[in-house]
């Protein structure tokens, strides 16, 4: 078996959500302050007002005040700040 034949027959067998399957970007918030996303693509511009990150399907734009990236790998980010807004563009 090919390696995403096997992620996707595993996948089917744990019954995750199709989204999980497709690789979406899944993210977490904790309280207002801390926002950890799973699944992104890469970063297209980063500020302490402004973190914008592409994702499977478009991006996601993170506004607020004081926003750093405190953890970042090829498959997960953590931005932390006064967080004030999340869309999806």
């Amino acid at each position: 078996m090919t390696g995403s034949l096997q992620k996707n027959t595993l996948a089917q067998s744990l019954q995750l959500p199709e989204d999980c399957r497709r690789g979406c970007a899944l993210a977490t918030m904790t309280g207002r302050k801390r926002l950890c996303i799973e699944n992104f693509k890469g970063i297209c511009s980063y500020t302490p007002e402004s973190v914008r990150l592409n994702v499977t399907g478009g991006r996601i734009c993170v506004s607020g005040q004081c926003l750093r990236i405190d953890c970042y790998s090829k498959e997960e980010i953590e931005i932390s700040g006064r967080i004030a807004k999340i869309e999806f563009e």
